[in-house]
């Protein structure tokens, strides 16, 4: 049996207006996925997903992977996968049996679209054999606990939110550190606290930062809600600062967990040197595929790390999380998402089985264990453009660093002029305006958020720079405004390109709101 053919179909399931909340990660607009075929000669076709822009997978599957998988066995999983890895030094590296990886192959999309192919090819191999997945990989078990995954309700909405997972027959539910009505370490203590009394003592709950907090917030915020019994804290701090999670990770007593924008085991075991983890979620669309991904839960199975994998994606992509949960023994728990995603829920003929009980069970199907439904490719076709939209982002002072370099120049000089400096957030352009208001002026506030929508006005901490603090003209503009060493209020518009607002309205709001304007040298 052999390979003849490898695909990649860009998908994308649009979340309707009425859907859409805002998250440190932007709006969420779209989910966006990438569906990998795999096809025999002998008339089988295994299904995989990857993570990473859709467009580019494709290419890089077409142009680049595919060639290398095509004539192979797909018995020979582990040869494809060292193949794709290893790319032009992949013969050396097999006959000496050591790892010579590509330089481009390493981590990001490339590593993404490998991980894609390495689940298809799994599935044909099970099917092959007849059995489902995750017995092809070595079965554990038929069912793991799921937990629920969602909690972006701003203040004490959280209870009633985390109480409505806990009603579904979860005894594990997961909440966001940023909700919908943004962040400060009081505002987060106040929904954690919330989301506890909904839950009731009973049900496990575990929060979630995506990676948003420096080390001294993370530190801070962890010892502030050690008494709400948190099961783990979720990348405390960025996925490249591996010694700062370390740093969290000693000063608390909350687990810490992450993982899920690593790549391969090298990451993790980066990772497991530094003791900068408790639970491991390795993506399997991103880590490496099924290949990799049982590499990684015995290497953090070897340091007494559990295996709780990220499953936030497509249904192929749940699909493949759930053969991975029922094959390693450390893995304990599952993501179940709480999101609107229909790209997930509405992409196979069969359902997943996930019981009253809030336990997830494998299908009892060869391979994979789920087909496409008929109308599925022509519902999911792809949607040009970014999945998630700065627009309509709550900003403040302290959220503007999340923005980026630019980002972190208007929050510099958020008390003094008005700005209006174009900022990049990942993938997403938008245009950026804001000034200082001289006091807390609601009617200003309420005015300019009827008349722009995208427009925000909150109340805000600024922290500037020791040297500004302390200038004589800082100092006089706080003696002026009656603030002490921070504090004010701000108005953030903040839009697309395509309805860029112009320093015009900038300037009418700024007079509308009594903006007071401050040059400072230091800033």
């Amino acid at each position: 049996m052999k390979i003849v053919k490898v695909s990649a179909i860009p998908m994308s399931a649009p979340v309707p207006e009425e859907k859409r909340h805002r998250t440190d990660l932007g709006t969420k607009v779209k989910s966006d996925a990438t569906l990998i075929r795999v096809e025999t000669d002998d008339g089988l076709t295994g299904i995989g997903a990857a993570l990473g822009t859709p467009p580019i997978v494709a290419a890089i599957v077409e142009h680049e992977l595919a060639a290398e998988c095509v004539d192979e066995d797909p018995m020979f999983s582990e040869r494809i996968y060292e193949k794709m890895y290893n790319g032009s030094r992949s013969r050396p590296a097999l006959e000496r049996g050591i790892t010579q990886a590509d330089e481009s192959r390493r981590r990001g999309v490339i590593m993404e679209a490998i991980a894609g192919i390495d689940i298809a090819v799994w599935d044909v191999k099970a099917q092959v054999l007849g059995i489902s997945l995750y017995q092809a990989l070595g079965a554990t078990r038929s069912s793991v606990r799921g937990y629920a995954s969602g909690g972006w309700a701003p203040g004490d909405e959280a209870e009633t939110e985390l109480a409505g997972y806990a009603e579904k027959g979860f005894t594990a539910a997961k909440m966001r550190v940023v909700g919908r009505d943004g962040f400060s370490i009081s505002n987060c203590v106040r929904r954690v606290k919330a989301a506890r009394r909904g839950l009731g003592p009973n049900v496990e709950l575990m929060i979630d930062a995506h990676g948003s907090l420096e080390v001294a917030t993370a530190i801070k915020l962890a010892k502030e809600l050690e008494p709400y019994d948190i099961a783990w804290f979720e990348e405390p701090v960025s996925p490249d600062d591996h010694a700062g999670q370390a740093e969290v990770r000693r000063s608390t007593t909350i687990p810490i967990a992450s993982g899920e924008r690593e790549f391969t085991r090298f990451d993790f075991q980066d990772l497991l040197e530094r003791r900068a983890l408790d639970i491991a979620q390795p993506d399997v669309a991103r880590a490496g595929g099924m290949t990799e991904i049982r590499r990684i839960a015995a290497l953090t199975s070897a340091h007494g790390v559990r295996l709780a994998p990220h499953a936030w994606g497509s249904g192929v992509l749940f699909a493949a999380s759930i053969h991975v949960a029922m094959a390693a023994p450390n893995c304990h728990i599952l993501e179940v998402s709480q999101g609107y995603m229909p790209m997930m829920w509405e992409l196979f003929n069969e359902p997943f089985d996930i019981r009253l009980d809030g336990m997830v069970h494998a299908p009892d199907r060869p391979g994979l264990g789920f087909t496409l439904r008929p109308d599925a490719l022509e519902r999911f076709r792809y949607v040009d453009g970014p999945n998630t939209s700065s627009s309509g982002i709550m900003l403040t002072a302290k959220t503007l660093p999340y923005v980026g370099v630019a980002g972190w120049r208007a929050r510099r000089r958020i008390l003094g002029v008005i700005e209006h400096i174009p900022i990049r957030n990942r993938d997403h352009r938008s245009a950026l305006g804001s000034f200082r208001t001289r006091e807390a002026n609601l009617t200003a506030w309420r005015l300019a958020e009827k008349q722009w929508p995208n427009c925000r006005v909150t109340p805000a901490v600024n922290r500037r720079p020791a040297k500004a603090q302390n200038c004589p003209t800082a100092i006089r503009s706080r003696q002026r405004e009656g603030l002490t060493q921070s504090g004010g209020y701000n108005l953030f518009v903040l839009t697309s390109w395509k309805a860029d607002p112009g320093p015009h309205v900038i300037s009418k709001l700024a007079a509308r709101c009594g903006s007071d304007q401050h040059h400072c040298r230091c800033r």
